[in-house]
Order: C-alpha cells, then sequence, then structure tokens
C-alpha cells in the first residue's frame, strides 16, 4: 500500500497564488516558477506581517484534516508569522469586494483600527446598508470575507 501524505501534505501542493510568470511555458514546477504553494508559504519568514489580504474567491477554504483542522492558504501564511488574513469563504461578486475592501482598507490604515474592528465595522455597515435599502440580506451580498488571527 502507498503511505499516506502527512497531514495537510496533499493540500500544500493544490493551494497556493499563481504569481506573474506562472503560465510562462518556461515555468515548471520549481523555485522560479511563478506559483507560490501552501507548502513554500508556511517556510517563509513573515514573523511582523501585520496583515495578509487575499480577496480572489476562495481563498479562506482548504482541507480539513481530522485532529488538525483546516489545512490550506490561511494556515500557510499563520504558520509563516502573518498575524492577521483577511479571506473569503466563497465566489464573491466584483463590485461588493472593491468597495468592502475600500471601506475596510480604509478604516484599518487611515482610522488606526485594528484589523478585527476594521473588519466587523465594514461587515456590520454592508448589512446595515442593505437592510436600509430593502435589499436582500442573503450572505453572498455582505459575508464573503473572514478575518483569522488577531
Amino acid at each position: 500500500s502507498t503511505p499516506s501524505p502527512p497531514p495537510g501534505g496533499a493540500t500544500r501542493f493544490r493551494s497556493g497564488l499563481a504569481l506573474a510568470g506562472a503560465n510562462s511555458k518556461a515555468a515548471s514546477y520549481s523555485e522560479n516558477d511563478g506559483l507560490l504553494l501552501a507548502g513554500e508559504i508556511q517556510l517563509l519568514d513573515l514573523t511582523g506581517m501585520e496583515l495578509v489580504v487575499l480577496s480572489a474567491c476562495h481563498t479562506g477554504l482548504g482541507e480539513i484534516e481530522a485532529g488538525e483542522g483546516v489545512f490550506g492558504l490561511p494556515r500557510a501564511f499563520r504558520i509563516a508569522g502573518a498575524r492577521s488574513l483577511v479571506v473569503s469563504l466563497f465566489a464573491v461578486d466584483d463590485a461588493m469586494t472593491q468597495g468592502w475592501m475600500k471601506k475596510f482598507y480604509f478604516r484599518h490604515f487611515r482610522e488606526n483600527k485594528s484589523v478585527l474592528q476594521a473588519y466587523n465595522e465594514t461587515m456590520d455597515e454592508k448589512l446595515s446598508k442593505l437592510r436600509l435599502e430593502g435589499k436582500t440580506t442573503h450572505p453572498f451580498y455582505w459575508a464573503g470575507f473572514v478575518a483569522v488571527g488577531h
């Protein structure tokens, strides 16, 4: 029988970020292939990195390993030392994402609010605005992002 990979082993090679050059014909699975996999991310020294934002669709997902939790990009960044992340749980609407991120960044960077406070206020504002306008409050329109970490 084939031995099992270590916990999260398979996910470390399926979760990642495609960077410039990833589609190049010259790229191969090497150190400079344009792909930054979760297994590579967790080996980085991101100590002192206050915030990582992964606003693309499904960036907060991963595989669940019994007794270990969820393996994916958020865990890799946290292992590497990033204090906080904002990631998406599902396919998010581009227009909603743009407005949400603009308000989140303003609160965090301009008003010097903590990641969690800026996140909570942005979520509350979005949901309140939908209610005030009599629009649907389906989570697709306001709950696409989660904050992970401090």
